[in-house]
Parts: C-alpha cells; sequence; structure tokens
C-alpha cells in the first residue's frame, strides 16, 4: 500500500512539472556543422532506384570533430529546427570572428604606436 501511495506521489509530481514547462520554449542550442540533403540508392535489383529514381530525400546534419567527419540522420519533422541551431551557431562564430579582428586590429595599432614613440624617443638621444 505504501509503495502505491509514493508512486501515484511521484507521477503527480512529474504532471505538475509537465504542466508547468509547457508553456515554456527550450532554448535552441547551437550545433556546428551543416544540413545535407541527400537522395539514397538502396541497393536491390529490383527497386525503382536501380533505374535511377532514387529514394529520399533525406535529411543528415554533418560536422567535423578532431578530424573525423561524423554525420546523423535528422528527421523530417526536425529539419526546421536543426537549420536554425546550425544558423545560431554561424552567426555567434561570425560575431565571435569580427570581436577577435576588432582585437587583432587594435593590437596592431598599439604594436605601431609604441614603435612610433620609441623612434621619437632615439632621435631625440634618449635610451631606453
Amino acid at each position: 500500500m505504501n509503495r502505491k501511495k509514493d508512486t501515484d506521489t511521484r507521477n503527480s509530481r512529474a504532471r505538475s512539472v509537465e504542466k508547468k514547462s509547457a508553456g515554456f520554449t527550450r532554448k535552441i542550442a547551437p550545433l556546428r556543422g551543416g544540413l545535407v540533403r541527400e537522395m539514397i540508392r538502396c541497393g536491390r535489383a529490383n527497386c525503382k532506384c536501380a533505374n535511377g529514381s532514387l529514394h529520399g530525400p533525406y535529411y543528415y546534419r554533418v560536422w567535423m570533430a578532431r578530424g573525423i567527419r561524423h554525420k546523423a540522420y535528422v528527421k523530417k519533422a526536425e529539419v526546421e529546427r536543426i537549420k536554425a541551431t546550425i544558423e545560431t551557431f554561424r552567426a555567434q562564430r561570425r560575431k565571435q570572428q569580427a570581436s577577435a579582428a576588432e582585437v587583432k586590429t587594435m593590437m596592431r595599432e598599439s604594436r605601431q604606436d609604441r614603435r612610433n614613440v620609441y623612434a621619437i624617443l632615439r632621435l631625440r638621444g634618449v635610451k631606453i
């Protein structure tokens, strides 16, 4: 009897959490890589794809990790969400690259300014 009550309590807690989280949208986590659309040949001799009419399209997410190309099937219902996550990653990457380029430019200008100051000091006979 006690075990049944505990199970019922856990189930009701899980249902209440589901109800609370139902109103929230999930955060889109950025994914690296790209989305590839492929037409597939199954390999059976008497199939329509043997004559050139391939199966598909099937969608795959492809990405590189540690020099190895990975590929994962994406359901048709998930294609738009995966596209959005990949685009989120790419937007973040572009933003990081722009910031890095700006820092690089600032560092280059700083080095040039320092060289100019040293040149002026040398012309005035100051030992550095």
